[in-house]
């Protein structure tokens, strides 16, 4: 394999949990193609959080006496490996700061560029992650890391074509790579190959442990073959990949979110209150916060559930790198919750400015649907189904809008697709999908007698 450059370490989904439509967030972050010289670091557990405080502590008061490209590289690293932990989204805002500055003092350290434009990907900047990898990648075609941030990038941004081709020359060049295989995987369910991108899932996996990944490095994969067990309606089978995912690294809270989901989908609703409880006291993330008010709104404790409701909107205005990485996510928790409608059209329809992927088009059709714009709401839901992507929401979605049309039959259609693949993908909105469904087949029969 060629030359390694850092791409961002294992980060967090984000904002959505491990999601495809979160990948590149702090909370699901796609894995690191590491550099030798950090690679121990990356993978192993031997650096406890203890230890990384202090490493920190040090090495910002270096770089605070003696300011040197290499200080704020490796300090940059200690915030990444922090992030990795904590899902802390102003860790990655301290990392873009020190890797700045690392390039400001040695501009052709190709390192601390690569470790850069990662950054920006994960923190919601993909077409200046996009600009710089492609920089990078131009300069020498040999470096995996930059090239596998350009397809990160490229995917997010909705260049599906370039992505595949990107992640094309990647897998060429680095066939045995975990952190690359998964991203073959994640394209390949994108475009509709659940059965491949089980089998790429499953293959990273055995890479990952044969390369002896440890804690979340590990538990990362689990986490993804979870994703993709659940998004196929086998949620006794994510529910048992989550757990594996805490045993690899206890406390990991993007399996405990994931843990939580698939105790709603069982109807374990006790157990996943309890688990949602603990993922949002470890990274109180918005997607988590909004399915544990969800679940308290079931058991009827309103005032839990408008805790965690109010929580959310406080996130969005903590700071500017907040409602960057997480815009999407509030938006859609909006429209879920018919609050803030044009707040939610008017993020989906900025965000669409630069990024026009699946997830962004399908936000962008909830959220006009919410405000009653269902023939926009139809074109945007159209784009969002465009890559044959079989997640139920997008087909929820999109059947919503369809029934609001009129278009019976598709609407129906949509519908009973998305609850065939998933028939509990959400505890508020699957009801409501099969509502709908039943009352189109009522409509249906009473037409035909």
């Amino acid at each position: 394999m060629k030359r390694y450059l850092p791409v961002l370490a294992l980060a967090t989904a984000a904002v959505i949990g491990l999601s495809y439509s979160g990948w590149s967030t702090t909370a699901g972050a796609q894995p690191s193609v590491p550099h030798p010289s950090t690679a121990a670091l990356e993978q192993s557990s031997t650096v406890g959080r203890k230890e990384l405080a202090r490493l920190i502590d040090a090495f910002e008061r270096q770089v605070k006496e003696q300011p040197t490209a290499t200080g704020f590289n490796f300090l940059a690293q200690m915030y990444l490996q922090r992030g990795r932990l904590t899902g802390d989204v102003a860790t990655y805002a301290q990392a873009k700061t020190a890797l700045e500055q690392a390039v400001l003092l040695a501009p052709n350290d190709l390192s601390s560029r690569a470790m850069l434009a990662s950054v920006l990907a994960t923190t919601h900047d993909f077409a200046g992650a996009a600009r710089d990898a492609a920089a990078l990648v131009s300069q020498d075609p040999n470096d995996v890391g930059a090239a596998a941030v350009l397809g990160d990038a490229q995917l997010e941004l909705g260049d599906y074509a370039d992505a595949a081709q990107t992640y094309g020359k990647l897998y060429a060049d680095a066939t045995d790579s975990a952190a690359v295989i998964v991203r073959q995987a994640r394209l390949a369910f994108l475009d509709g190959g659940v059965d491949r991108a089980k089998r790429l899932a499953d293959e990273a996996k055995d890479k990952a442990m044969a390369s002896a990944f440890g804690d979340a490095g590990l538990a990362f994969y689990t986490t993804f073959q979870a994703q993709l067990a659940h998004d196929s309606g086998h949620y006794d089978r994510a529910a048992d990949l989550y757990a594996q995912a805490l045993r690899e690294a206890p406390g990991y809270y993007i399996a405990l979110s994931g843990l939580a989901r698939e105790r709603a989908a069982q109807g374990r609703i006790d157990e996943a209150i309890s688990t949602y409880e603990q993922a949002v006291a470890v990274v109180p993330q918005p997607d988590a916060l909004a399915a544990l008010g969800d679940l308290y709104r079931l058991r009827g404790d309103t005032v839990k559930a408008k805790t965690e409701y109010d929580t959310v909107g406080v996130i969005a205005t903590l700071a500017a790198i907040n409602q960057q990485v997480y815009n999407r996510a509030l938006a859609v928790y909006d429209a879920d919750h018919d609050v803030n409608i044009d707040e939610a059209v008017r993020l989906t329809e900025s965000e669409l400015t630069v990024r026009k992927d699946v997830y962004g088009y399908d936000a962008y059709a909830w959220a006009l649907y919410k405000a009653g714009r269902y023939g926009d709401a139809s074109v945007a839901a159209t784009k969002a189904l465009s890559q044959h992507t079989p997640d139920a929401k997008l087909l929820y979605h999109a059947g919503m809008i369809d029934k609001a049309l009129g278009n019976t039959a598709v609407a129906r259609d949509e519908l009973s697709r998305a609850l065939k693949i998933s028939p509990r993908f959400d505890p508020i909105q699957a009801p409501i999908a099969h509502a709908a469904l039943a009352e189109l087949d009522a409509v249906t029969k009473g037409a035909r007698s």
